[in-house]
């Protein structure tokens, strides 16, 4: 490796563990701090929060939509879906903290570890510019989900009609009281605050992590692709074992993002299939205005994100039998063709991502969800007349 390869190598690592140490902060304030292998009870802090919050929202509901402005009733019952969401992220921060640790560890050796010349050369090149396209993406998505989320509580809260703010109704302070108002809105905007960093920041982390899986993923199907070149196999000795730990290392990390994807993409495609069946529900009734088109667009691009990186992972994993198979296998050792013959046994079954380990995370669950919410949407609508 050269020193130029070397700096480069060095600049990349530092953005990696920077991004990771922040990525740390956020699960330690989601934690409430220490943590141990097992989560305590202030582990749950936030969780609680969220969960008495989402009890106050029901409650509000009620009131809501016994009053004349059915536009806020409509988006008070469509909030539901924020906290279903961020319930669903904030106790899979807390439960699947280990699984957090230890896929940044597993991810950071592809940027520590020393392997085949070959391989770490295609790392380099896909890790060159993914980490830096990756930030960018992700803080164009985060400043759209928060623009879309406070826009809409603002849009809400010039609507009036009601002497309480959108979401909740605290039960223990009258509503005669001279302070009421002001408490319900400073409680509705720290919740507000906490549900929507808790969803921002898993998506964050799941969306690099993912992507990196990725990058990983097609540096393989490019080192494989090196041996259908005879020098490169005739020269590299013992290379098919490095691809062979190559892939292993693939499977572990696949059932990492698997085990943290179970509760986290339940929670994305509920609260998804609930707020995208009221929010049309509400242009129903309502009409379309520029707060329902916009969270209408915030709502459907977070689901669409989830199952397209799904979606991306099945086809890659998909393809890495064929690639497999195109080398010149016939040309390898004995022992060379005992390791392929395996990978190719292990890389039949594609990966594929599973909310609960039942839903598939894929484009064709997002097609099902909005199918399924306007179908809804237009059961209630004619109940509703």
């Amino acid at each position: 490796m050269t020193n130029m390869e070397s700096t480069v190598k060095e600049i990349i690592l530092k953005k990696f563990e920077r991004l990771v140490k922040f990525f740390n902060i956020l699960l330690i304030i989601h934690n409430m701090g220490y943590r141990t292998i097992k989560p305590r009870f202030y582990n749950y802090f936030i969780v609680l929060i969220i969960f008495v919050s989402t009890c106050f929202n029901i409650k509000h509901i009620f009131l809501t939509y016994n009053s004349f402005n059915r536009i806020q009733a409509t988006y008070t019952i469509t909030f539901i879906a924020v906290h279903i969401q961020s319930l669903g992220k904030a106790l899979s921060i807390v439960i699947d903290y280990n699984d957090f640790k230890k896929l940044f560890e597993e991810i950071g050796k592809i940027y520590t570890d020393i392997d085949h010349p070959l391989i770490m050369e295609r790392r380099m090149v896909n890790n060159r510019t993914l980490l830096r396209n990756v930030i960018y993406g992700l803080l164009i998505y985060s400043v759209g989900l928060w623009f879309g989320e406070i826009f809409l509580q603002v849009f809400i809260s010039s609507q009036g009609g009601i002497p309480f703010p959108m979401q909740y109704y605290i039960p223990f302070i009258e509503e005669d009281n001279p302070y009421f108002f002001i408490v319900n809105s400073i409680f509705q905007d720290a919740v507000y605050f906490i549900a929507l960093t808790s969803i921002n920041a898993v998506d964050v982390i799941i969306f690099t992590m993912t992507f990196q899986f990725r990058s990983e993923l097609i540096c393989l199907t490019e080192v494989i692709a090196q041996l259908n070149e005879s020098e490169v196999y005739s020269v590299n000795k013992g290379f098919l074992r490095d691809i062979f730990r190559m892939h292993l290392n693939t499977i572990r990390l696949f059932n990492i993002l698997s085990k943290i994807y179970f509760y986290m993409s339940l929670a994305q495609v509920t609260s998804s299939f609930h707020g995208l069946c009221f929010l049309l529900y509400g242009v129903l009734v309502h009409g379309l205005d520029i707060s329902s088109l916009i969270i209408l667009i915030v709502v459907t691009g977070q689901l669409f994100g989830f199952c397209l990186i799904g979606e991306l992972l099945y086809a890659k994993t998909a393809s890495l039998p064929n690639v497999f198979y195109l080398t010149k296998w016939y040309e390898f050792s004995s022992r060379d063709k005992k390791d392929l013959a395996l990978m190719l046994q292990m890389s039949q079954q594609a990966y594929v991502l599973k909310a609960a380990g039942v839903i598939d995370v894929s484009i064709f669950t997002f097609v099902e969800v909005i199918k399924l919410a306007g179908s809804y949407c237009a059961i209630f609508f004619a109940l509703s007349k």
